[in-house]
């Protein structure tokens, strides 16, 4: 009885969740109830990765144009 709780996986995580968590932990904050709650694919971490450093150069590049001028 014990086996079926301790094999069961949690849901895949929904897209908000997974910018919620992983913004967060960008920030090196995150709560470890929450991460165990769901399930994170490492794709979905790549893709955030790419999304957030992009936002990231962006905004600074933004940045320096707009003190520049």
């Amino acid at each position: 009885m014990m086996d079926a709780v301790v094999n069961e996986k949690p849901p895949k995580a929904t897209l908000l969740q997974v910018v919620r968590m992983l913004f967060w932990a960008f920030f090196g904050v995150r709560k470890r109830v929450e991460h165990d709650k769901i399930e994170v694919t490492p794709v979905q971490v790549v893709i955030f990765g790419i999304v957030a450093g992009a936002v990231f150069v962006g905004t600074l590049v933004t940045v320096v144009i707009l003190v520049t001028r």
